[in-house]
């Protein structure tokens, strides 16, 4: 099942490459989405049942919630800070930056609020 949710994971970063859509006349990445959350919701409650329900239910999920936050946030904000970085590093190297960003935009993305993600780079 890890396996698939993978694939399923580079098959919706695959869609937000410009150009990819154009090489099938179904939304691939629209299948790819329904279909991981599917298997999650599976895999969700399993994990939970499995390693949190036996320490009582408020207690099982605020450490669930935590486990989950703190497994998806830092690589979230490596990744970030990597793209970043690589922008800086194109505006010391070349003066400028093609994609007008502002302050928001950045501060939107580490937060996960406005998941305006297909912005960034001039992917739409």
């Amino acid at each position: 099942m890890g396996v698939w949710r993978l694939i399923l994971a580079w098959m919706v970063i695959a869609c937000h490459t410009k150009g990819y859509q154009e090489l099938f006349s179904v939304d691939v990445g629209a299948i790819a989405v329904s279909k991981f959350f599917f298997i999650s919701g599976f895999l969700m409650p399993l994990a939970y049942q499995t390693h949190y329900q036996k320490n009582g239910f408020l207690k099982g999920c605020g450490r669930f919630y935590i486990n989950r936050l703190l497994r998806i946030y830092p690589i979230y904000w490596a990744s970030l800070l990597c793209v970043l970085g690589l922008y800086l590093g194109s505006y010391i190297l070349h003066g400028y930056i093609k994609v007008g960003l502002d302050f928001t935009t950045y501060i939107q993305n580490f937060l996960l609020i406005g998941l305006n993600q297909s912005t960034l780079g001039g992917v739409s």
